[in-house]
């Protein structure tokens, strides 16, 4: 368990991480420490202090237990980032996460006001008042790596449609040779797409037939963004897709970009909320379906700053060279639907 000021925190340690992560999150609305790596000794998780707090790869720990003795001891709750060798306390972190510069002071004020330890005889009934492994109930329901692994292969679709190697790593996109929508049914070749939260967990893996037009994703669920994870948050500007390869063409052409997985619904508008971009810009197929689309993206984000592209009829992102795209005439909608 962390000690901070001498004082032993009661929550769990990834807990306590994780409890930190969401409300950074709710008051700035972006997502720091990225995916926890846990061990018995250290907690692994994306350094805040360099990068804009948004490298893609964890590379600072911070200590769980004690190491070492005399002049060599590290306390538990010591921080660490391997890449810029920033070096602090726990509620040093916490503070400088909060915006404050006041040697932890606040950081150590919000940790022992949510979790400072009591007395043992105490601790049984306060325990069962939470639970301690939920966010690893959570991390259960994320794809494995093991999973993904199984798709990591290169197919000439991926060229055909305009994808190189660095956005093919970029996005993770992976080949799937023998998919089955039900069983029993025959299997067809497919591009794999794994759609990411903010930290990087991999929520589901969307699919796209390589031989007829047909995308799949997992019946049952509310659909997220898709290419959250892979934006460059110190852009001000967010481009807005129906379709995964839509957004990664975009990508390619130099913008930020998302993909709806369709022509949007209100929790993804919610989600879009939330992001800290002020201009959006709708990107969305020629045809009335992507014009209703772009309209009830309009009408759902009033404090943002929105525009469509025209995109010829009958025609998409992925369909258009970078200098068409870079020329498409933006406007604003008035009718409505």
């Amino acid at each position: 368990m962390f000690i901070v000021n001498g004082k032993t925190l009661l929550e769990d340690d990834l807990h306590i991480l994780s409890m930190l992560q969401s409300e950074i999150y709710n008051r700035t609305g972006m997502t720091f420490l990225g995916k926890f790596i846990v061990s018995d000794t250290d907690i692994q998780f994306c350094c805040p202090f360099h990068s804009n707090g948004q490298e893609r790869r964890p590379s600072c720990g911070i200590t769980r237990v004690e190491k070492g003795t005399g002049k060599n001891k590290i306390p538990a709750g010591t921080v660490h980032c391997f890449t810029c060798g920033a070096t602090t306390s726990l509620e040093n972190m916490v503070s400088y996460l909060f915006g404050f510069n006041d040697e932890g002071i606040y950081g150590s004020k919000w940790l022992i006001s949510k979790f400072l330890s009591v007395e043992i005889e105490d601790r049984k009934d306060i325990r069962l008042e939470f639970n301690r492994y939920k966010a690893n109930a959570i991390l259960k329901k994320y794809v494995s790596e093991k999973e993904l692994d199984r798709y990591r292969y290169i197919h000439p679709y991926m060229y055909k449609r305009g994808m190189t190697d660095d956005l093919i790593e970029k996005f993770d996109v992976g080949y799937d040779p023998a998919f089955k929508l039900k069983k029993g049914e025959k299997t067809f070749p497919c591009i794999t797409f794994p759609v990411r939260d903010k930290q990087g967990n991999t929520l589901f893996i969307a699919r796209r037939a390589i031989d007829f037009k047909l995308y799949h994703y997992p019946e049952g669920v509310d659909k997220p963004l898709y290419g959250v994870y892979e934006l460059d948050y110190s852009k001000n500007t967010l481009v807005v897709c129906e379709s995964i390869i839509n957004a990664i063409t975009a990508t390619k052409y130099g913008d930020n970009a998302i993909a709806l997985l369709g022509t949007g619904a209100k929790n993804q508008y919610d989600l879009i909320k939330k992001l800290p971009f002020r201009y959006i810009i709708a990107a969305f197929d020629g045809d009335e379906a992507g014009e209703r689309g772009a309209y009830r993206l309009i009408k759902n984000l009033p404090n943002k700053l929105v525009k469509a592209l025209k995109v010829s009829q009958g025609k998409d992102i992925n369909d258009l060279t970078e200098e068409e795209y870079n020329n498409l005439p933006e406007y604003f909608l008035s009718k409505r639907y």
